[in-house]
């Protein structure tokens, strides 16, 4: 069961550094978003997608 107990919380951690880096390349990615549109004329809307 030791071993159960280290792999489950090994499993949290990691899951907890996965969700953290998608975090921070989700903002990345829509701070290049928002610049391109700025650029391009087009405003993201609340969604984070280009608006019509």
């Amino acid at each position: 069961m030791d071993d159960l107990s280290a792999l489950d919380a090994e499993n949290r951690r990691l899951k907890r550094l996965l969700i953290a880096k998608l975090r921070d390349e989700n903002f990345v990615l829509q701070t290049m978003l928002r610049r391109f549109a700025s650029n391009d004329g087009r405003v993201l809307g609340e969604s984070g997608f280009i608006a019509n």
